[in-house]
């Protein structure tokens, strides 16, 4: 069985698709690699949170999106904040995004935040 393996460091990598015959992974990189931190994750969601709100389609995805966005950041004020809870939520908001709005910027830098810290 061969390995493969592809190295990718420093920079800023947006919406690339990286994968091979087995399986695909998507990544959107929002920040330069190995800058996340749980304090970089709360900056981000302060900074952008409200821009994200805004994304939604009509007033019910906005509540939506707003509480989704609270529930996150009261799990990542916890002294050791859950992984799945993190995840979930987040995967909450991505969800009532859908795909598209889910590429927007703040959304990405986002997403990778949650991905680099919780998998």
């Amino acid at each position: 069985m061969s390995s493969r393996k592809i190295t990718i460091s420093g920079g800023d990598l947006r919406h690339a698709n990286i994968g091979n015959e087995n399986n695909t992974q998507h990544n959107y990189y929002g920040a330069a690699a190995g800058t996340a931190s749980l304090d970089a994750l709360r900056t981000a969601l302060d900074e952008h949170g409200d821009r994200v709100v805004a994304l939604g389609r009509s007033a019910d995805e906005q509540v939506a999106l707003r509480h989704e966005i609270a529930a996150t950041r009261r799990e990542l004020a916890a002294e050791e904040p859950s992984s799945a809870t993190v995840r979930v939520r987040w995967n909450a908001v991505l969800a009532i995004l859908g795909t598209t709005l889910a590429m927007n910027a703040d959304v990405a830098q986002i997403t990778q935040f949650v991905m680099d810290l919780f998998g």
